[in-house]
């Protein structure tokens, strides 16, 4: 609103009179604002004071009375209306416009009250002055004689008082940081601490500075400085005055919330240039000149042409596209203003309790992943390191026993570890069955009765060049020169890779077991087969591989649909004329009829 007075040398202040009295309320409404007394009860014809709609209504009607002058020449704020021109000429005539039409509208000057002809003029708690806006010192001289808050609502209604002169007092929310720390606990707890006592008198004391803030001009160059710590961002609005002299026209200062101070470095001073264009968004939108951003990350001077951004920078960018700005590099000894509203001492958290503090420091593993215990920890290490008797059950079944977290550490080692076991199998598998078999031992029980893998056992035995005829009749494609045995008798391919018996259910298990796990987390088709082909073996298993994930219930429900884009339907022609298209559909199976002795 004040954004209007950057150009004004001379003002006039109207009061209208008893202003809610001048709105009659319809017959029909009157009852809602009757109230009892002890001679009868009353009604109200004319809009009173104190009631909730008062202040809306008000301002509705003097809004529509004056809308051809508003932001041109006045501004009205329920019944103060500010007249402001930049010369005498102009003001005499705007006042006479003004006077008239409020005089048309039945609304009359209260004539003790008004001010006229100014070149300073009180006016919602401020002082205008063609060079600028300052506090009333009739207002701030009863914060000297404010006492020291002593339960919440004292604290409350200091720091509400307080909150309307904010632009004036340099780094505001770092001195009334204590103050608003202690309104976040419980008001049967309050207890005034030492620091927010010092914060309190310390703002008692800004209070009383002559700061005196530049009117806010759109035709003149703006200058935005902004800073970031890690717990506060901070901005100053300045303008180059006609003089060449960069006065202030706001301050701008904020604790970041905990979740923001998780930011890196890059982002929390972009941030901060975030922030000021949303607090300054009128004043920015419409400068006539670029404005001018100063920071001291150097990073950020390329921002507008960085091709990469993440979602946060991304929605970030689309907003900073409003305004027309350009980032320009100032190394941070320089930029003392907004640095300092940075790096106060009272800003910091102050123990290990604060929320940003707290927010900073995750739990990522719980303890219920360390069901294990520290026993089967060290077995299981004992195992994988080969300083114990080991093969891949006895592994298998410590995890099991250990609890889900330990199996998945162990898991995780065994893995790492990359045994090069008997009848090894992906250590990410979950491989406990219904019928409490693992899926090793279920292919313990299938090699000695598979037929095709002892008739390819045999012939790799017996120095054969190729499988038996009969493997080849069946569609078995395996070379012998590929496979070797070993003293269990089992088949493995190149690379160790286990021959997995030929049976569908049991390939069926292990591709589940992989795709399924925590660790497989539901890969594609080329994830799980190289989980799968890093242990096992079977003829067509990238196939089978490929059907199971394109049919996985899970992954069709959750992941993102990769197919491509439908093409669109073609439409029949729209015939010409009649009978040019004939259709025919053809409906069985009917029942049979009869006609003329014939049956149909």
């Amino acid at each position: 609103m004040l954004t209007k007075l950057s150009k004004a040398k001379f003002f006039s202040k109207v009061d209208v009179i008893a202003a809610f009295n001048k709105i009659r309320i319809k017959e029909e409404h009157k009852h809602l604002s009757a109230f009892i007394t002890p001679y009868g009860l009353y009604q109200y014809t004319v809009m009173p004071f104190g009631m909730c709609n008062s202040p809306g209504t008000f301002q509705a009607y003097i809004n529509d009375v004056l809308h051809e002058y508003l932001d041109e020449f006045c501004m009205a704020y329920l019944d103060d209306v500010i007249i402001f021109s930049e010369t005498r000429e102009e003001h005499d005539d705007h006042l006479l416009r003004v006077v008239t039409r409020l005089s048309n509208a039945g609304l009359p000057m209260d004539i003790l009250k008004s001010e006229f002809l100014q070149e300073e003029v009180k006016f919602l708690g401020l002082i205008i002055t063609p060079n600028g806006i300052k506090m009333d010192p009739e207002k701030v001289s009863a914060i000297q004689d404010w006492l020291l808050p002593k339960t919440l609502k004292d604290v409350q209604a200091f720091l509400g008082f307080a909150n309307f002169y904010r632009r004036f007092i340099y780094g505001f929310s770092d001195i009334a940081k204590p103050l608003t720390h202690l309104t976040r606990g419980d008001p049967k707890l309050f207890q005034m601490t030492p620091e927010a006592s010092r914060a309190f008198d310390q703002l008692k004391q800004a209070f009383c500075s002559e700061v005196v803030l530049a009117h806010f001009n759109p035709d003149l160059k703006c200058i935005l400085e902004t800073d970031a710590s890690d717990y506060v961002y901070a901005a100053v609005l300045s303008q180059i005055q006609s003089d060449d002299t960069i006065r202030p026209v706001a301050y701008l200062s904020k604790k970041m919330t905990p979740t923001e101070c998780n930011y890196e470095i890059y982002d929390k001073e972009l941030l901060a240039i975030v922030r000021a264009f949303e607090e300054w968004r009128p004043e920015l939108a419409g400068a006539a000149d670029t404005v001018e951003v100063l920071t001291d990350h150097r990073g950020l001077e390329y921002f507008r042409s960085k091709r990469h951004l993440n979602r946060r920078q991304a929605r970030w960018a689309e907003f900073l596209e409003e305004f027309d700005f350009k980032v320009k590099y100032r190394p941070g000894k320089q930029g003392t203003k907004p640095d300092s509203l940075t790096r106060r001492t009272g800003d910091l958290p102050e123990s290990v309790t604060d929320d940003r503090i707290q927010h900073q420091c995750q739990t990522i593993l719980g303890d219920h992943r360390w069901d294990g215990g520290s026993h089967e920890a060290v077995r299981l290490a004992g195992l994988c390191l080969g300083e114990a008797e080991c093969d891949l059950p006895s592994i298998l079944s410590l995890m099991h026993e250990s609890g889900e977290g330990m199996s998945r550490v162990g898991t995780a080692m065994v893995r790492l570890a990359r045994l090069t076991l008997q009848g090894q199998h992906d250590p990410y598998d979950d491989l406990e069955a219904a019928d409490e078999m693992t899926t090793q031992g279920v292919i313990d029980a299938l090699y000695p009765t598979d037929a095709r893998l002892t008739a390819i056992r045999d012939a790799l035995n017996n120095g054969h060049r190729r499988i038996p005829h009969h493997l080849i009749a069946e569609g078995v494609r395996l070379e012998l020169g590929d496979l070797e045995t070993n003293a269990e008798g089992k088949l493995f391919m190149r690379y160790n890779r286990l021959l997995v018996p030929f049976s569908e259910k049991l390939r069926t298990r292990i591709i589940k077991d992989t795709h399924d796990s925590l660790p497989g987390g539901h890969g594609g088709r080329t994830t799980t087969y190289q989980q799968v082909s890093q242990w096992y073996y079977w003829q067509g298993m990238t196939d089978t591989i490929a059907r199971f994930t394109n049919n996985c219930t899970t992954c069709r429900r959750s992941k993102v649909n990769r197919h491509a884009k439908h093409g669109l339907l073609h439409p029949l022609p729209v015939p010409e004329k009649y009978w040019v298209d004939i259709s025919i559909d053809f409906i069985t199976p009917l029942p049979p009829s009869k006609w003329c002795g014939h049956s149909y």
